[in-house]
């Protein structure tokens, strides 16, 4: 269809022109308002291997060690990435997680296994969410905290030694969030263009209808004119 044809079939279907518009202003806007931007802050760190059971000689320069505890048995696992999967499930349990919205945190926030060093590293990721950047960083904050309490946690519950304990090394504290990528653009684009192909489609409609019914009436009129 050329376009100053278009623009006619518009301007006589003018109210209901306006109507899309109308229509499509207000999905527009209630995408702007309804749906609020996320934002996200990283953390990350890594589990530190205590050392080893102290030797003969420490022992006898330090006879309290020969008390100490020193078998950690999550020190036993060949693969250091179980440990990892343990802490990233005890803190996404519906217990862990309703306690940290309580606490403040964001409920969206997600710890799993970090990959950035490959899928075994004994890496730890936390994402905290949040509408606003400071919102997002004090999610990761608090989820960071219970995580790393969490890891000394169950260590001590098996009765090991402060000294022989798995411990976190920060790759990356959580300090600032940045804007996340949202359906929202997205939504908003999609509306704009469905009410751009209305604006002309539902009056070209209406015009080939009114045009129909015409061709129909004269039609009728001409058969029953005699001959």
């Amino acid at each position: 269809m050329d376009l100053l044809p278009a623009v006619r079939t518009v301007w006589r279907y003018r109210l209901v022109a306006i109507a899309v518009l109308l229509l499509t202003g207000a999905g527009a806007g209630y995408l702007l308002v309804a749906q609020q931007p996320t934002y996200e802050a990283a953390a990350s760190f890594v589990l530190i291997n205590p050392p080893g059971p102290p030797s003969d000689a420490e022992i006898k320069a330090n006879p309290a060690l020969a008390r100490t505890r020193a078998d950690n048995p999550y020190t036993r696992f060949d693969n250091p990435w179980v440990i990892v999967e343990v802490l990233a499930q005890a803190a996404t349990t519906n217990a862990a997680r309703a306690g940290l919205v309580r606490a403040g945190a964001d409920e969206r926030y997600r710890v799993a296994p970090g990959t950035k060093f490959g899928f075994m590293s004994p890496v730890v990721q936390i994402t905290g969410v949040g509408p606003t950047a400071a919102a997002a960083v004090g999610t990761a904050r608090l989820v960071s905290k219970a995580v790393t309490a969490e890891l000394y946690r169950m260590q001590r519950a098996q009765g090991v030694h402060d000294r022989y304990l798995i411990k976190p090394l920060w790759l990356e504290e959580p300090a600032e969030a940045a804007l996340r990528p949202s359906k929202q653009l997205r939504n908003l684009a999609a509306v704009l263009a469905l009410g751009g192909v209305l604006l002309f489609a539902v009056p070209a409609v209406l015009d080939a209808i009114r045009r129909w019914s015409l061709e129909a009436s004269r039609e009728a009129v001409a058969r029953r004119t005699p001959r």
